[in-house]
């Protein structure tokens, strides 16, 4: 149904079925204001992520959109970028110490394989009387002491070793370490403790 200038209910859009009154043809709604498409997100220039409704820090890497400093001189560094593009994420290495007994009579190929998952960890034989509970348990070697060494993990991810003043001694690749002076870790590096023990550090990507 339409209706007249009179308000009469027509079934006719030209003239009013009713009155016969000539009909005004319905103006056309009005059209909608253009949309403005929406600014293109601006990106962390130290890690390529994008800057979240104009924040002043970058969420990632906290850089800063107002002054345009990086929140560390390294940032770019230690989230891999490159000169070609963006930051691209570190993969993160799983340390790992293999630890197997070894004699020149009996060499053993059968290794335990202990995470290196925690900030320190200590290297010894298990005292239930004394409470010393290492991380890295040493069995069946009586020249290792209870408390005989340390890996320490350092900022970068990676590890040091060292010597707890044991009463043996530790080796690092045949190299004797000086008691509370820390070496750092790679992998393959061999850690000769006691008589026979030998920890190898394995890194993972």
């Amino acid at each position: 149904m339409y209706t007249c200038l009179k308000g009469c209910a027509s079934t006719e859009t030209d003239y009013c079925s009713v009155c016969g009154m000539k009909m005004t043809p319905a103006l056309p709604p009005p059209k909608a204001p253009p949309v403005a498409a929406a600014p293109a997100a601006e990106l962390c220039p130290d890690c390529g992520a994008s800057r979240v409704e104009q924040a002043k820090f970058c969420e990632l890497c906290r850089f800063n959109f107002v002054t345009r400093e990086s929140s560390s001189p390294s940032i770019s560094g230690l989230l891999g970028k490159s000169a070609s593009g963006p930051a691209t994420a570190t993969v993160t290495a799983i340390w790992e110490a293999e630890v197997r007994h070894e004699t020149p009579d009996a060499p053993s190929s059968v290794s335990t394989t202990f995470p290196l998952d925690l900030a320190d960890l200590l290297i010894g034989r298990r005292s239930d009387t004394r409470d010393i509970h290492p991380e890295i348990p040493i069995e069946g070697d009586a020249a290792v002491s209870h408390r005989h060494a340390k890996l320490l993990r350092q900022a970068d991810g990676g590890f040091m070793v060292m010597d707890l003043g044991s009463s043996n001694g530790t080796k690092q690749n045949e190299t004797e370490l000086k008691a509370g002076v820390r070496s750092p870790l790679k992998h393959g590096d061999e850690l000769r403790v006691g008589r026979h023990t030998v920890i190898k550090i394995v890194v993972r990507t």
